[in-house]
């Protein structure tokens, strides 16, 4: 509502659109919803509100965003509006970068939520004015302004990973260093700077560097080997190859620098290889006729639901036993590690062990002895943070139960059936 109260001091009402989504999870979303129908009846506002109530039983939180952009992108459409505001403040992004901390991943993540960023297809403008106003901050404004606002009940619940940080993780911190947010979001900014110098450098190294699609080797090899890393993943990302790990881009770089090999294919994954003749190289998808299967593609978890594998046959995820076939594995798991998801194996994947420690999932392998041709098309069981907690004819992970003396438990039966697919 601050947002909004905001927007009406700059706009005529007839310039304003107002999205609402119901998601119909708190007795207050009723309340809510009226409030701002009265609201915008009164202020002679435009409200479309969409009505949520088609829940699915694992992956709440991210079936909520999927449906709220969903509705967003309809509403653009049908007014024929080109910007989307929306109300994140400056302590939701310190909490993004603090989690994004935590799962790991592309240095580019730490810098949390964008600013500003395009949406549907670059037919809209998603904008976030408040990204540097504390919370604290707006609700001044609202007590100064007399705006009504709600407060979520459900933010001061644990049972998700970002409330966790907000009410427990955060306090704590802020005991140890109370500017720790500046200090954060400081380094933010410098990490932006840094990144927009990076891309303003091979912006304008691109046109030598690629050419019809292919990078020119002879130019990129004068280059420093940090240059060379910065221009293969953002090479590779362009051609729609992501999520490829440190170890897998090493892999890449010392490849196509080898001397002994001017020439050659290199696999990255299961549906493209790389192809270096000499003075050029250029990603290719894998032949159809050599692939002799479709490619596979990450999935969510149906419980009950039997999935094949090629690597492993016929598996299974279930929250109830079969009657007869004994499990692989029984494991226990948090609300917050839901959904659970089929996915290639990574090169960093690691397998949390019955000791505490973990071993990387490529280890595994290679013990097992899976051919390194059928490495790349191995599949394993991961949560919604990316652990990895099965991989299917391998080992399964150890997953300690004592936190849920407190808390309840996901109760998740894994079944294997060995026949593999032709």
């Amino acid at each position: 509502m601050t947002l909004l109260t905001a927007l009406q001091d700059l706009l005529p009402a007839s310039q304003i659109v107002v999205a609402h989504v119901n998601h119909h999870l708190r007795a207050q979303s009723l309340q809510e919803e009226q409030y701002l129908r009265a609201y915008c009846q009164e202020h002679g506002l435009r409200l479309a509100v969409d009505e949520w109530q088609k829940h699915p039983e694992h992956g709440l939180e991210a079936a909520g965003r999927a449906e709220r952009y969903r509705f967003f992108k309809k509403v653009l459409q049908k007014s024929q509006s080109h910007i989307l505001l929306l109300a994140h403040q400056r302590d939701e992004l310190f909490e993004t970068i603090m989690m994004q901390l935590l799962r790991g991943g592309r240095i580019e993540q730490l810098t949390g939520i964008q600013p500003a960023r395009n949406f549907d297809h670059g037919r809209a403008m998603i904008l976030r004015p408040w990204l540097d106003i504390s919370k604290a901050d707006l609700i001044a404004f609202a007590h100064e302004r007399s705006v009504k606002w709600f407060e979520d009940v459900t933010n001061h619940q644990e049972g998700t990973l970002r409330n966790r940080f907000r009410n427990r993780y955060i306090p704590e911190l802020l005991q140890e260093n109370p500017g720790l947010v500046d200090h954060v979001l400081d380094y933010r900014s410098q990490l932006a700077d840094l990144l927009a110098i990076k891309n303003a450098y091979l912006d304008d190294l691109w046109p030598r560097l690629i050419v019809d699609e292919q990078l020119q080797l002879k130019f990129w090899e004068t280059l420093s080997q940090p240059v060379q890393r910065a221009v293969l993943n953002r090479w590779l990302d362009r051609a729609g190859v992501y999520r490829l790990g440190t170890e897998e881009l090493a892999t890449i770089h010392t490849w196509l620098v080898n001397p002994e090999k001017p020439s050659g294919h290199l696999k990255i994954n299961a549906q493209n290889e790389l192809i270096k003749n000499y003075s050029t190289a250029k990603i290719q998808n894998v032949p159809e006729l050599v692939m002799n299967h479709e490619p596979f593609v990450e999935t969510v978890v149906k419980f009950g639901h039997w999935k094949r594998l090629r690597t492993a046959g016929k598996c299974l995820v279930s929250q109830t036993p079969l009657e007869k076939q004994a499990p692989v594995a029984e494991i226990w798991l948090r609300d917050d590690q839901l959904p659970l998801k089929w996915r290639l194996a990574r090169s960093k994947d690691q397998l949390r062990l019955k000791n505490g420690g973990h071993q990387s999932v490529r280890r595994l392998l290679i013990n097992a002895k899976i051919a390194r041709a059928q490495r790349a098309e191995v599949v394993v069981l991961a949560d919604a943070h990316d652990e990895v907690l099965w991989v299917p004819g391998v080992k399964s992970a150890w997953l300690d139960r004592k936190s849920f003396a407190t808390q309840p438990a996901v109760v998740a039966y894994l079944y294997r059936r060995k026949r593999i697919q032709k």
